[in-house]
């Protein structure tokens, strides 16, 4: 091959010329490409300082005794029931079926919670959700029958309503005094928002110790998954069928 190539000086020149330019090529792709990854690195890197820089300016709930809250500042008022529930599998459909207590207005109870944004921005829209739809259904108080008899089920309510800062919303519950669901050791509910920063935040609440955590950030994805009656059903279905 080398006796070849010495006998043929063009062919050399040539090679030599193809491999100056394949190196040429090959460094100019190789700087694109670390270009490319330097410049996605540093664009991540100001999303994620932008992010962080949103978020210490974010709407924030804390929840509030009855006994120092000023009528005025409740611009909001929501009444949910909220309560456990079974499904069961009935011609190849989920169905919903409630606790009997539910239908007993006399042991229906009820609490009012108030929650106040005191953080440094508005929120845009807001949802209380239920901290475990496997188990957990919250509907509007008005649609407390139709739900009941018809085995309908809802696992947030929400408000696209701003509530501006310092101003509160009364979340009025009502509940079975049978019906364990508002668990003291753990979550019972969730509040999810978004305000005007675009931060999308969820807050955990335990309702009998009229204590809130901490918001931490949430994908408005996210957000819409946990509160999905056709998701969550689909759970329960795949749950059933295997039990037939």
């Amino acid at each position: 091959m080398l006796d070849f190539l010495n006998d043929n000086p063009g062919l050399v020149a040539v090679v030599s010329a193809i491999s100056g330019l394949v190196g040429v090529v090959l460094g100019w792709g190789l700087n694109i490409i670390s270009d490319s990854i330097k410049h996605n690195r540093l664009k991540k890197e100001e999303e994620e300082k932008e992010q962080r820089e949103r978020f210490k300016n974010k709407a924030r709930f804390r929840m509030r005794s009855m006994f120092d809250v000023r009528g005025e500042q409740i611009k909001q008022s929501i009444n949910v029931v909220l309560c456990s529930y079974k499904a069961r599998m009935k011609g190849g459909f989920v169905t919903i079926e409630y606790p009997k207590e539910l239908s007993d207005t006399n042991t229906i109870k009820h609490k009012d919670y108030y929650f106040e944004n005191i953080g440094k921005t508005d929120i845009y829209d807001f949802e209380f959700a239920v901290e475990n739809p496997k188990n957990q259904a919250i509907f509007k108080r008005d649609l407390y029958t139709k739900y009941i008899k018809e085995g309908l089920i809802s696992y947030g309510i929400s408000s696209d309503r701003m509530l501006r800062k310092r101003e509160i919303v009364r979340l009025t519950v009502y509940y079975s005094e049978y019906d364990p669901i508002i668990n003291m050791s753990s979550a019972s509910l969730l509040v999810f928002y978004r305000d005007e920063l675009n931060n999308v935040c969820e807050q955990a609440v335990l309702p009998e110790d009229n204590n809130i955590y901490e918001p931490t950030l949430i994908s408005l994805r996210g957000w819409r998954e946990h509160v999905n009656v056709d998701k969550n059903l689909e759970h329960w279905r795949r749950r059933l069928e295997k039990k037939v």
